[in-house]
């Protein structure tokens, strides 16, 4: 961890203006691209509070959020949410580590929040896209212990609805396997599978095991299953199905077109996995990444006008795409986007309490912090000779 560069950066005259700028209002700062990580981090230590902090692209999040994890340390709470590759309404198959990853951090902040405080990382794409509502994501994700009673047909039955797929062997996050009275899982965010071992109805042992050599590698009291896939319901939400497919114009679309569509949303509800099931989020989800993070979190805003460009952008790409479809029937018209637009966005991000902005540029009512871009000397030896002489 830089401990001694956090401390200079804390010492600074415009932190200290800065931190107490952020008790009053929304703070403004400008600074330079390279040293961001290093003021978020300081910050972050000293106002002990979580932390989500929005970059503009996503080549921006993956480099910010790896300077972090290697300035602070990789058991620092530091996590990358990321965005869906595919645009809302594109039917493309749907990355399983993308939404894996999405998942485990959204189940982490439900989690982790009145212990630790962590810093999420994404993008402004990562933060448009509709996730599942916090509350429900913590009341399907269950803890299972070892001497528990529990029916292994009931918790197979209700890791599908979780979005597990059922295979021969596990061997991947997001599925699970049966054999005699073993019940095999590999739950998003954990780097082991682990292994249940039942007698009868009890739960006789918990241990995770080696995906290679099948091999038990560490035996454990508990393990926490979180739900596999963001369209999540339960067996007792299954007659909302008729609901949401009434509530579609399906005028536009053919008669199969809307057969597959209700097929579809039918089997999504059922807790089956579709190859197209990112389309119908909207349906489903309503939640943002900032409805995890509670009132006393600091937001940051890397380039607000550049996210907010770039939300639109992505809004008139998936109304074009949304149109396009509709027109040759391929989905009902007006369908939910997975994504939330930049009113819905800029509106939440106003009722935030506590939001630093920062930009590249200094403005009138921005905090300039000192940092400047090291030289560059290119083989010029005698440069550099007389830079440090």
């Amino acid at each position: 961890m830089l401990t001694g560069v956090t401390e200079i950066v804390e010492r600074l005259s415009e932190f200290q203006l800065l931190r107490k700028q952020l008790d009053r209002e929304a703070g403004k700062a400008s600074i330079l691209q390279a040293a961001v990580p290093v003021l978020l981090g300081t910050l972050w230590n000293a106002l002990k509070d979580p932390m989500l902090i929005v970059a503009q692209r996503p080549e921006v999040a993956n480099r910010l959020f790896d300077q972090m994890v290697t300035y602070f340390g990789e058991d620092s709470p530091i996590y990358k949410f990321p965005e869906l590759e595919a645009l809302p309404f594109e039917q493309l198959t749907v990355d399983r580590s993308n939404v894996h990853q999405r998942l485990w951090v959204l189940s982490t902040l439900t989690e982790s929040l009145s212990r630790t405080n962590p810093i999420v990382i994404t993008s402004a794409t990562g933060l448009a896209i509709k996730t599942p509502n916090p509350t429900e994501l913590l009341e399907k994700s269950e803890t299972i212990e070892r001497g528990q009673t529990v029916s292994m047909e009931a918790l197979l039955r209700q890791w599908q609805l979780m979005g597990y797929v059922n295979e021969r062997a596990t061997e991947m996050q997001g599925q699970m396997s049966r054999r005699g009275g073993i019940l095999d899982i590999f739950p998003p965010g954990h780097l082991l599978p682990a292994r249940l071992e039942f007698l009868g109805n009890t739960v006789e042992s918990i241990r995770l095991f080696d995906v290679g050599t099948q091999r038990s590698v560490e035996e454990i009291q508990q393990i926490t299953v979180i739900p596999a896939k963001e369209q999540i319901h339960n067996k007792n939400e299954l007659g909302q199905v008729e609901k949401v497919v009434s509530s579609l114009d399906f005028s536009s679309c053919s008669r199969e077109a809307e057969e597959r569509i209700k097929e579809e949303i039918s089997l999504i509800m059922s807790g089956h996995q579709v190859e197209n099931e990112a389309i119908y989020s909207g349906l489903f989800n309503q939640a943002s990444l900032l409805d995890f993070f509670p009132s006393d979190s600091l937001i940051v805003i890397d380039e607000p006008s550049s996210i907010e460009i770039a939300i639109k952008d992505l809004d008139k790409r998936a109304d074009e795409l949304g149109d396009e479809k509709s027109m040759r029937g391929e989905i009902p018209r007006i369908l939910p986007s997975p994504s939330h637009s930049w009113s819905e966005v800029s509106e939440k991000l106003r009722a935030v309490s506590k939001k630093l902005e920062l930009r590249r540029w200094n403005t009138e009512d921005s905090i300039e912090f000192p940092f400047l871009s090291a030289p560059t000397f290119q083989r010029q030896l005698e440069d550099f000779v007389d830079e440090i002489a």
